[in-house]
């Protein structure tokens, strides 16, 4: 009698499951959601589960939310499937590292927050050719120690150094050029 038990139990845990996810697992497009002042509704209700995009039947958007925000994984999709970007949210705020990838592949940008939605440590982006466009390092938010920038080419057109919110070093403006500068 046991085994026929157990086995009633986990059907109706599978369509407790089942019917809970038509609910939780919803088309961005569908007419009972609504976006205000940052939070997601469902029939005037804050949101918890996961919001897809699509064209035809590929999915070009996947976003997971608790209670109206954003929470937990965001990926986004190229239309030939591959993945695009990978983000994560902690009640609405950006938060862990975050990847995105240029069509070809070639990583786009690598970035870091804590659970505030600060961006923390080394923030990195690259060029579609695979060169180093950017490398800048932050606390709390805000830039500290060595910033850098260089050109699609791999010169460098900003170094400088953040010390208790003060820029020291090359900029990378323009205008800071003399009249006479040669490139």
């Amino acid at each position: 009698m046991y085994p026929i038990l157990k086995i009633r139990y986990l059907l109706f845990l599978f369509f407790l499951n089942a019917c809970d996810s038509e609910v939780n697992n919803l088309n961005i497009n569908d007419k009972n959601l609504a976006l205000a002042n940052g939070v997601m509704y469902y029939k005037n209700m804050p949101y918890s589960g996961t919001l897809s995009s699509k064209i035809d039947t590929l999915i070009v958007n996947r976003i997971t939310y608790l209670n109206g925000k954003k929470h937990g994984k965001e990926q986004k999709f190229f239309f030939n499937g591959e993945l695009a970007a990978v983000r994560f949210y902690t009640d609405g705020k950006k938060s862990g590292t975050h990847k995105g990838w240029w069509d070809n592949g070639q990583l786009e940008f690598v970035y870091h927050f804590d659970d505030n939605g600060n961006q923390i440590g080394m923030q990195q982006e690259w060029y579609s050719n695979g060169q180093l466009a950017k490398e800048f390092n932050f606390t709390n938010g805000k830039e500290d120690g060595t910033q850098k920038k260089w050109d699609f080419k791999g010169k460098i057109i900003a170094n400088y150094l953040v010390i208790n919110g003060e820029r020291f070093g090359l900029i990378g403006s323009i205008n800071c050029k003399p009249d006479n500068y040669v490139d």
